[in-house]
């Protein structure tokens, strides 16, 4: 398993989980420089990582995919297909990708939508359109929870509908994986809590 390690303006160093006598520990295994502002990264595979880039970026769509095995780069979206292109238009912020079974999910503050293997946006597949911007995610399938200032969206990532809405800010705290409790620290009360959500509630909750 790898762990990643990023500051702004920094090398992103890459690491190894080794286990030796029943103790698990952190071993350097890969040196890498992006030479734009980061705003997050997230593995797509073990060999492969991606890495959301400031706007004013020179990466299409402002996602840059990293081979951990042969430290090239490229862009995340297909520069000849149009379509995420035009949704990665200059007034979105990119915030970070998920895999979700064969495709990915990109995910930016305004909107989310599909992409295959080739970075280009399938025609079937729905936009996700946050009502508000929002500045993180949680996938919990076939969830997406959208962090906004004024509270959280749920949405289906199946259907493209929001299911509910949790009121008030929060920041998620966790990175979790499918099944895994989302936490969340209360900005109003400076609680961290687990956000409960499910399919049926009022979007008023």
């Amino acid at each position: 398993m790898c762990h990643a390690s990023l500051c702004t303006g920094a090398p992103l160093l890459v690491y190894d989980v080794s286990n030796n006598n029943q103790v698990s520990t952190l071993v350097p295994a890969l040196e890498l420089y992006i030479p734009l502002e980061t705003y997050s990264v997230r593995f797509l595979s073990q060999t492969r990582l991606v890495a959301a880039i400031k706007k004013g970026f020179a990466v299409q769509g402002g996602f840059e995919m990293v081979d951990l095995v042969t430290a090239e780069t490229q862009g995340l979206l297909d520069p000849d297909d149009p379509s995420p292109l035009d949704l990665a238009h200059k007034k979105v912020k990119p915030i970070t990708v998920f895999r979700v079974d064969t495709v990915f999910l990109v995910c930016y503050n305004k909107h989310a939508f599909y992409i295959d293997r080739r970075g280009i946006r399938p025609l079937n597949k729905v936009v996700l359109r946050w009502t508000q911007p929002a500045h993180a995610f949680a996938l919990h399938q076939p969830y997406i929870l959208a962090f906004c200032d004024r509270g959280v969206e749920v949405w289906n990532i199946e259907t493209g509908e929001m299911v509910q809405k949790i009121q008030g800010p929060y920041h998620l705290l966790n990175t979790p994986e499918s099944g895994e409790k989302v936490l969340g620290l209360s900005l109003l009360s400076g609680e961290i809590t687990e956000i409960v959500f499910h399919e049926h509630a009022s979007l008023n909750s």
